[in-house]
């Protein structure tokens, strides 16, 4: 260890568990890591940053391989949450050997509602949340079944939670007193600005027209840029949505060949011109800007 990470701190729970499963390291100039508890299924300790003064509790798990060698993970998890103190963050992550949703399985068997209850069951009664993850959506495979099983739990202070209830509906009361409409208030300036322009074609041209005429310009471009800002943030959105179904359809896909043993030849350009055909002329489906309309009208060129 001290040959990877020179100068860092490191403990493990070899002195319960004969093949030592769950490492912890940090650097001791960064962080203060203090272990209160060692166990065959998890390290617990106190994590607290010397340069931003954050602190949280720290559970890092690696799970026993069955549902019943894990019940009493979960037993004193729960007792762990009963002694954290309301206004103290609590991180739990690793490998639990379970999976938390039927989305975290694909192929294989079915998910059974037994193989969730405990872990789901555990997270609902102590309020614990699913932080976000990136990189694979899973964990583990043995090349027949893929399941996500390393997660990262987070319990938070109840005052921050609130705080953030509270921003969120904040930000959802601006989103639809300000950004409601665009499109429409899209074509009302540009409406009046064609009519305040043909008010200039005759002189003497007042200086207040001219002045009307600016703003008028000013406010389009600032809501025009909005609405592309919106029309792509909704194409992303599509795009993530549609990602996960061909996630879904390549594994479902992996197994019918090896069932069928065939080989199915994906007409990309046909399922592209389709997908084209079901977005909204006004839509954006990348980040260039161009409309769908603009790739409808000129497929025939593009889809060479």
């Amino acid at each position: 260890m001290n040959k990877v990470m020179l100068g860092w701190a490191w403990t493990t729970n070899a002195t319960t568990s004969i093949r030592g499963r769950i490492w912890v390291a940090w650097n001791p100039d960064e962080v203060l890591y203090t272990v209160l508890e060692t166990t065959e299924q998890y390290i617990r300790g106190k994590y607290s940053s010397h340069n931003s003064g954050v602190s949280f509790l720290l559970t890092t798990v690696y799970g026993r391989h069955t549902i019943a060698a894990r019940q009493p993970l979960w037993s004193v998890l729960r007792a762990i949450h009963t002694q954290v103190q309301v206004q103290e963050p609590w991180l739990i992550m690793g490998d639990f050997n379970s999976i938390l949703t039927s989305e975290n399985r694909e192929m294989g068997n079915p998910v059974q509602e037994y193989e969730i209850r405990d872990f789901r069951e555990f997270t609902e009664e102590c309020n614990i949340s699913e932080m976000p993850a990136v990189g694979r959506s899973f964990t583990w495979t043995n090349e027949h079944v893929y399941n996500r099983i390393d997660k990262a739990l987070w319990q938070g202070p109840r005052g921050i939670w609130q705080n953030l209830k509270g921003i969120r509906q904040e930000i959802q009361l601006l989103n639809k007193r300000e950004y409601l409409g665009v499109t429409e208030k899209v074509r009302s300036i540009r409406k009046d600005l064609l009519e305040k322009q043909s008010l200039m074609t005759n002189a003497p041209i007042p200086t207040e027209v001219f002045d009307e005429d600016k703003e008028l310009q000013l406010q389009l471009n600032k809501w025009r840029h909005i609405e592309k800002s919106i029309y792509r943030q909704k194409a992303r959105e599509q795009w993530i949505k549609l990602g996960d179904s061909n996630t879904s359809y390549f594994f479902a896909h992996m197994k019918g060949r090896k069932i069928q043993n065939q080989v199915k030849v994906l007409t990309i350009a046909d399922d592209v011109e389709a997908a084209f055909k079901g977005i909204a002329d006004d839509k954006a489906p990348g980040i260039d800007g161009f409309d769908s309309h603009f790739f409808k009208q000129s497929w025939t060129i593009i889809g060479q």
